[in-house]
């Protein structure tokens, strides 16, 4: 691309010729933007919580004898997140109410933070008969711009001669729990294996 234009902060362009769109399939984890978000995640609850909830106390809802005999994985919560029984669909109850755990919250992931599999979803496990889902820790991002992916040396990639772009819009899976990785004096997130998106081209949900 000898004739290219330098690149903005945030990879604003218009797409051309020697423009290839990613197959996100086999680079980085897209989130479908046909599925349900309370499907996959609770954060339906984060703006309308139901009428009969209970904000749980992390210590309560995991026994102290129980995580004295187990490693765990503490984990932030990303969006407001239910407590579901063994399985997969029935929320916790306490005093009839639902049992909820706020976003921002730690909890601890029992068994090193093994994954469960129920109804479909997956699940970390916090008390004997209490889970999370998954997708309440994790961090996710919509394009605002069309975006490069870079190498971890800050090196727009190419499928053979076209440069690889990420469709503006696009919703996208972060690693590393979001963390920012600053790469030659620009901020990014990570998103595959060596591979990054600018922290300006995307909006966290």
């Amino acid at each position: 691309m000898s004739n290219a234009k330098v690149l903005l902060s945030s990879d604003q362009m218009s797409l051309s010729k020697i423009t290839n769109l990613a197959p996100l399939s086999t680079l980085i984890v897209e989130v479908s933007s046909n599925s349900k978000s309370d499907d996959e995640t609770d954060s339906h609850l984060e703006e309308n919580r139901p009428d009969n909830y209970q904000v749980a106390q992390t210590e309560v809802a995991v026994k102290p004898d129980v995580l004295a005999n187990m490693d765990y994985l503490e984990l932030e919560l990303t969006h407001n997140a239910f407590v579901y029984l063994k399985d997969g669909v029935t929320v916790a109850m306490i005093n009839g109410n639902k049992q909820l755990i706020t976003k921002g919250s730690k909890i601890k992931a029992l068994n090193q933070g093994k994954k469960y599999s129920m109804n479909g979803k997956l699940f970390y496990q916090i008390a004997d008969n209490g889970f999370v889902k998954v997708a309440n820790t994790i961090k996710h991002v919509t394009l605002k711009h069309n975006a490069f992916i870079y190498s971890r040396k800050g090196k727009a990639l190419k499928n053979d001669i076209k440069h690889v772009v990420l469709k503006k819009g696009k919703k996208i899976t972060l690693l590393d729990k979001g963390k920012i990785t600053t790469i030659k004096g620009k901020k990014f997130y990570r998103v595959g294996l060596n591979q990054y998106i600018k922290v300006a081209n995307a909006s966290l949900n």
